[in-house]
């Protein structure tokens, strides 16, 4: 086994001969090196090989080392500099891989440390939009994942614990400026627990870091983000058979319910609308429904139009980046509604879907077929 960083990393990022050879440097590396992996998961539209293109990009901010696509599989060098007052550099590696059974979902796995990460592998994704796209988990999800993370590593309910949140609540105070508050918690608590107080503050989870023991010593930890990132430390189990497979899973099945909704995709340019379900009435509030449109309002690289504000609500969002457009409806008490219009795209509606749970209140995505079936 390697002894020191650069041993380990130099393990990690060789031409391996076979994708099975880079799992297990993958799992030795999690399970052994004593460092932390950090994975991202998204949805290359286009397919990964050209996802793998768009963010290494021109100008050029890096070079493939080795790739077989066949295999499903890239190493990537990536180098970037940015800032006009102070100039700032980072180099890394990171590598590409395909989602088993998910052609169009990939993960990028990295040893390189925060600065590395947002300074450049986030930069690459944002550029690489709309052709990439991030699924932002719910904190549902983010509660599902770590549970089956906990039990995939086998320790006792008590054992997993979580030391801190951050996520952002509702300001139900009138005068109050802002619509939430951000709140970044360290605590000593168990998953249940700490999601029940998520649940009764109806707060957006945005980042949980946690914690597994094992006869008094840690044995797993790492965090977990809503923009479906993972940082990780601890039994290749919990790594590659749980949480990088289930998060797959999640974009996939995201993507595949926002995909083709356009009606130029349709038959007789028809209509494919999709809710936004609570679990509750809270669209029955006059004041939830005003609070929806001033989040819309937020929203980066969009315009909207309101046609019709109480008792209903009705308006276009047009989108920017893609040059892409929807209705947004309220006419029931638990659900808000979502008609994709003429040109449409997975990647802006998850966009949208993505605005409205974090900054008004997590929904289900229910397609309106499985509720009003033809």
């Amino acid at each position: 086994m390697p002894e020191t960083r650069a041993e380990w990393n130099e393990m990690l990022y060789r031409d391996h001969p076979s994708r099975s050879a880079l799992e297990t440097a993958v799992a030795d590396y999690a399970e052994h090196s004593g460092q932390t992996l950090r994975c991202a998961t998204a949805f290359a539209r286009d397919g990964v090989d050209h996802a793998v293109a768009a963010a290494l990009g021109c100008p050029p901010i890096g070079r493939v080392m080795a790739a077989r696509p066949d295999d499903g599989w890239w190493l990537l060098e990536m180098h970037r500099e940015w800032g006009e007052k102070q100039r700032q550099s980072e180099r890394g590696a990171c590598m590409v891989m395909t989602a088993d059974d998910h052609g169009h979902v990939f993960h990028v796995i990295s040893s390189e440390g925060s600065a590395f990460w947002c300074g450049v592998l986030d930069y690459a994704v944002r550029r690489a939009y709309p052709g990439v796209t991030r699924a932002a988990l719910t904190t549902r999800e983010m509660g599902a994942l770590l549970e089956e993370l906990a039990n995939s590593i086998s320790v006792p309910p008590d054992s997993f614990r979580v030391v801190e949140m951050s996520y952002q609540s509702r300001l139900d105070d009138g005068r109050a400026r802002r619509p939430q508050k951000t709140d970044r918690t360290w605590t000593d608590t168990d998953l249940h627990a700490a999601f029940q107080e998520l649940d009764e503050l109806d707060a957006s989870l945005n980042t949980i870091r946690f914690n597994a023991y094992s006869n008094g010593r840690v044995v797993t930890s790492g965090a977990l983000r809503r923009v479906c990132e993972l940082s990780y430390a601890g039994p290749s189990e919990g790594l590659l058979r749980s949480m990088i497979p289930t998060m797959a899973r999640i974009t996939e099945n995201r993507m595949t319910l926002l995909s083709g909704r356009a009606r130029q995709q349709t038959r007789q340019f028809e209509a494919k609308p999709f809710f936004i379900a609570f679990d509750d009435h809270r669209m029955e509030d006059s004041a939830a429904r005003a609070r929806l449109l001033h989040a819309l309002a937020r929203m980066s690289n969009t315009s909207q139009s309101v046609v019709h504000a109480n008792p209903y609500v009705h308006l276009r969002v047009l989108d920017y980046l893609e040059d892409t457009s929807c209705d947004v409806y309220v006419m029931a008490s638990d659900r808000i509604t979502i008609v994709p219009q003429t040109r449409s795209s997975s990647s802006s509606l998850e966009r949208i879907y993505a605005h409205i749970c974090a900054e008004f209140g997590e929904g289900r995505l229910v397609d309106f077929e499985e509720v009003y079936p033809a």
